[in-house]
Order: structure tokens, then C-alpha cells, then sequence
């Protein structure tokens, strides 16, 4: 039941989101309004609060922070191999090899354990945002170095593009000034911390939503046979590879939790826009999305009925 009590509130909001959009209620301009004051605001405001206020380090979890970014570098080379032998033209290599290792971490991830840690769990939301601030520029770096080598080209003005979006990237900005509250050994003020708390629980309803609707206007295009495979190495590799690396390397429940979590977190909805930018196949990029988070249902609950 606890399983259920964790992911069910996540998909019917997803799916709430859907069906406003349907209706009419959700209109584009709105879902595009609530979407970005989740990204630059809600989201920013959760991540910088949980991280300045965490009562743990990163330095002190680099084995699960490893396991982590192995499993996105094993989707890596499982999607080349995966692109090779269904023999897909380079620009759709790219885009499946992103699709196959850049989870929704930020939207889904974060959500699912924040939740599931409501629901008996001790409360991990400074180690799983601690994470997220640290494998969030993989994300970016090695999506730029896919989807530009599929192409067999290198462009500096891609690189500025991306680099610049690093360093505007409202994620990254709040986990470092997070990160610096915190090894700085300050305290928010009561009056800071207050105003945060309400503003940072408005953001993952908010993304939520914003992923139903979009789901909505989007379909399963671009080849059922890349776009599965693509789901199928994000949501049931990864997971797999972190249960052998992170049993083999003896994380705390609390950290092996986190890390299956976020390896069978489906494919980031940011990976479309990256795809669009970059020269990939764009429709390819949002079929897999699509797939990848219903698929990913089946997986979140596999994983919270073996780590709960």
C-alpha cells in the first residue's frame, strides 16, 4: 500500500493535468506560465531552501553519487549499442542515446521521494536535492557532446549556447547558493525560510500539471522500435544496473532508495528542447518521453516495493 500511497498521487496529478488540458481548462498560454514560474521560481526556491538548511554532505555520499552517474554513463553506452544494431541514422542515434540516460530528476524524481518519504520512510528530500545539484550538469554536458557527435560536427556556437545555459540554469543557481549557505554554516532567517516554504511547495504539483498537459498534446511518434528501446534502457536498466553497483558497494537504504529512484525516473521533458536545439530528431525525443513516463510507473513501483 505504501507503494501505491507514494506513486498514485504523482500520476493523478500527471494525469489531472491531461485532462484540464483536454477540457480546455489547462489552456497552452497557462500551462506555459505555470511552467516556467515552477522552473525559475517554485523549483529554485525548494532546491536552495533543502540544500542551505541539509544536515548532510555530498563529500560523505560519493559512493552513491558514483553509482548514480555510472548507471547514467551504462544508458550511454547501451543506447549506442541499441542505435547500432537497429541501424539508426545518426541524428537519431543522438537523440535515442539522450532520451536513454537523462532522467526527469527535477519533476518526477524528486517528487516520488519526497512522497514516499511521507509515507513512513526516515526523511532523505537534503540527500536526493544534494544529488540532483551534482548530476544535473552531466545531464547538460554529455547531451551536448551526443547529440552534436551524432552529427559528426563541432560548433562553438552550440557549446556557448549550452554553456550559457549552465550558467543561467535557475537549478544549478539556487543548489550553489544553497550549497554555500550551507558550508558557510549560516541559518536562514525565520522571515526567509517562511516565505521559501510555501513558494518551494507549490513546485512539483505545478510541474506535474505541466507534464500532464504537455503529455497531452504530444504522441508516441518517431518509431515504436527506437522509443522503446530508448524507455526501456532509462526506466529498466538503470535501475537494474544501480541494485547489482549499489548492492555491491553497500549504500545505506536511504541512498540505494534515492539512486534507484532517480535511474528509473523517465526521460526529461528538457530533452526534447535539447534535441530541438541541437539538430536531433525532435519528434523522436518527445515519443520517447511520453513512453518512458508511463512506462516508468511500472518501474518507480518495482523499486519503492524493493527498497521500502
Amino acid at each position: 500500500m505504501n507503494v501505491f500511497n507514494s506513486l498514485a498521487p504523482i500520476f493523478l496529478i500527471i494525469g489531472l493535468g491531461a485532462l484540464l488540458s483536454r477540457i480546455g481548462f489547462l489552456t497552452p498560454p497557462l500551462v506555459a506560465g505555470a511552467n516556467a514560474f515552477a522552473y525559475w521560481i517554485a523549483l529554485p526556491a525548494l532546491l536552495f531552501r533543502e540544500t542551505a538548511t541539509a544536515q548532510v554532505n555530498l563529500a560523505g555520499h560519493w559512493d552513491a553519487f558514483a553509482v548514480l552517474l555510472g548507471g547514467m554513463l551504462v544508458c550511454v553506452a547501451a543506447g549506442y549499442l541499441a542505435a547500432w544494431i537497429i541501424r539508426l541514422p545518426g541524428q537519431d542515434a543522438g537523440t535515442l542515446v539522450q532520451a536513454a540516460f537523462r532522467g526527469n530528476l527535477a519533476y518526477i524524481g524528486l517528487a516520488v521521494v519526497i512522497l514516499s518519504a511521507e509515507n513512513g520512510a526516515s526523511d532523505p528530500a537534503a540527500l536526493s536535492v544534494l544529488m540532483l545539484a551534482g548530476i544535473v550538469p552531466f545531464y547538460n554536458v554529455v547531451a551536448v557532446i551526443v547529440l552534436l557527435a551524432s552529427q559528426h560536427r563541432f560548433e562553438w556556437g552550440a557549446v556557448r549556447r549550452v554553456l550559457r545555459q549552465l550558467a543561467s540554469n535557475p537549478l544549478i543557481i539556487a543548489s550553489v547558493a544553497g550549497a554555500l549557505v550551507m558550508l558557510s554554516s549560516w541559518s536562514l532567517p525565520a522571515v526567509v525560510d517562511r516565505t521559501l516554504r510555501p513558494i518551494a511547495q507549490t513546485g512539483l504539483p505545478l510541474a506535474l500539471l505541466g507534464i500532464g498537459a504537455t503529455l497531452h498534446s504530444e504522441r508516441i511518434r518517431g518509431g515504436w522500435l527506437p522509443v522503446g528501446t530508448a524507455g526501456l534502457i532509462k526506466v529498466a536498466l538503470a535501475p537494474a544496473f544501480g541494485i547489482l553497483a549499489g548492492g555491491a558497494i553497500g549504500l545505506t537504504p536511504d541512498e540505494l532508495r534515492i539512486v534507484l529512484i532517480y535511474l528509473a525516473c523517465p526521460t526529461a521533458a528538457a530533452s526534447y528542447v535539447m534535441a530541438d536545439q541541437l539538430g536531433g530528431n525532435r519528434i523522436l525525443a518527445a515519443g520517447c518521453v511520453v513512453f518512458s513516463t508511463l512506462a516508468s510507473f511500472v518501474s518507480l513501483s518495482v523499486i519503492l516495493g524493493l527498497v521500502q
